[in-house]
């Protein structure tokens, strides 16, 4: 049987930026999101991840399960991930437990998005 995978709305009139930047702020300690290039201390930089192909920054060295991913990080798969990266991709390197406030993870899909 397969779990129901929420319908994300990312829409700006729907999400709380100020909320979605706050939350992300405990990201910004491995991750960058901005338009350097830069990738953060751990993990890579997140500027234009909306709806790209996972694990496809060529700078970035990704584990294996996320460059044999044949996903793209939709709001809906960034959905799932934030809440609990090791359930989407068992072998990530990403070592992070999740955001499990709904509302946070559509906050900062929502700023990745703007």
């Amino acid at each position: 049987m397969l779990a129901a995978v929420p319908t994300v709305v990312i829409a700006s009139e729907n999400c709380d930026l100020e909320n979605g930047r706050s939350v992300f702020q405990s990201c910004a300690v491995c991750h960058t999101n901005d338009d350097s290039g830069r990738h953060g201390a751990v993990g890579p930089n997140l500027n234009g991840v909306l709806n790209r192909e996972v694990g496809s920054v060529s700078d970035y060295k990704f584990s294996s399960a996320l460059k044999k991913s044949d996903e793209k990080w939709t709001p809906e798969h960034l959905h799932a991930f934030l809440e609990s990266p090791m359930d989407v991709y068992p072998l990530t390197r990403m070592a992070f437990g999740g955001l499990k406030n709904d509302k946070d993870r559509r906050d900062v899909i929502c700023m990745l998005g703007e």
